[in-house]
């Protein structure tokens, strides 16, 4: 909505939105055949990919989380280190046994080219002298259905850690609901920290302690830059990152059990 009202703001039409997973065949079709001024891309992609859209246009601008770092434009809110300063946050709650459950491309069939928030939570762990338990790790796909099922798992294996870093609210919503009809407590039993700040994640209860990212300024950014190269404001690739934000609510709490 943002990247919308930018562009009709300075006189341009988001003529189309084309999703990376729809038929693939008709996908390279229509890039292929329509002449546009130029991309925004949104969210986690292949190589493959990234190469052939970067083969169609030289005006390309990427906003989001997970850096791209291939000789385009950038606009991000950097999930690596919005990561690591979760788990951080974890940490300093007494938090030794952490969990962690979303997209994690070294384990999947996905191979995605810009996904980092795995990496930067078994960063954060090994920085501070705590051990990446694969016990406590799920990855899914993140949608509250996965993180509910894969919550479900770890409770039924009968090891839990104490909190749990999950990539997105919409999975830590997933896994707060296993929880509570598991007749767990959340902060009580185990912790629950997000990433993004969606809007349910507030009114949800316990309220989600998560990080908050700057969504709307990311599509505004990735406009301007967008006009910008067109217009041959620039040539050197650009990377803007725009600040992220820790926003303590309910769902964690100081470990009392190891």
């Amino acid at each position: 909505m943002a990247i919308q009202r930018e562009a009709a703001f300075h006189g341009y039409n988001v003529g189309y939105t084309l999703s990376y997973y729809e038929d693939k065949n008709a996908l390279f079709q229509h890039i292929t055949s329509t002449e546009l001024d130029g991309y925004i891309l949104l969210g986690r992609m292949s190589e493959d990919f990234f190469k052939f859209i970067k083969s169609k246009t030289k005006n390309l601008v990427y906003a989001g989380l997970n850096r791209i770092g291939r000789n385009l434009d950038e606009v991000i809110c950097d999930a690596y280190d919005a990561t690591c300063c979760a788990v951080e946050y974890l940490i300093s709650l007494g938090h030794t046994k952490i969990g962690y459950i979303g997209e994690i491309p070294e384990l999947g069939k996905n191979k995605v080219i810009n996904e980092h928030r795995f990496e930067a939570f078994k960063d954060t762990l090994t920085k501070n002298g705590l051990t990446v338990d694969y016990n406590y790790i799920k990855d899914i796909t993140l949608s509250s259905k996965d993180g509910y099922d894969a919550m479900i798992q770890l409770i039924n294996s009968g090891t839990l850690p104490s909190a749990i870093f999950c990539a997105n609210d919409i999975t830590a919503i997933g896994v707060m609901q296993a929880i509570h009809k598991s007749g767990l407590k959340v902060p009580k039993d185990i912790s629950i920290i997000g990433l993004d700040n969606i809007e349910i994640s507030e009114y949800f209860r316990p309220s989600l302690t998560t990080i908050h990212v700057p969504k709307e300024e990311l599509g505004k950014f990735a406009v301007k830059l967008l006009i910008d190269r067109i217009n041959g404001g620039h040539e050197i690739n650009t990377l803007i990152k725009l600040p992220f934000k820790l926003i303590e609510r309910e769902s964690c709490d100081i470990c009392k059990n190891g």
